[in-house]
């Protein structure tokens, strides 16, 4: 393999990972409990303040906790200089034993 599809095997990677994590974000909008149709926003006011009140807030929630998890975890990788290193190796676990206890 050349540096060049290296780089363009990458690419594709990114695009493929990134339209998953929108197909992803787009069902989670329509997953609750009561149940709501995509052509149902467009006639539907309910629906439409269903999604903005309830189901966007929740999906947002979601992917900025789990961005601040990924990026939390590359700092405590960068740190330690150890791509396998967890959040036990620093004591993250037993400071949690630890305030459980308290």
């Amino acid at each position: 393999m050349t540096a060049g599809s290296l780089g363009s095997q990458g690419f594709a990677y990114q695009a493929i990972g990134a339209a998953t994590l929108l197909a992803l974000f787009v069902a989670s909008l329509f997953v609750g409990v009561s149940e709501l149709a995509i052509g149902s926003l467009a006639s539907d006011p309910e629906a439409l303040r269903l999604i903005m009140i309830s189901r966007l807030p929740r999906t947002l929630a979601a992917l900025l906790a789990g961005s601040a998890l990924a990026i939390a975890g590359l700092v405590m990788q960068t740190l330690a200089r150890n791509r396998f290193v967890e959040p036990s190796t620093a004591g993250t676990a037993q400071s949690a034993a630890l305030g459980i206890l308290v």
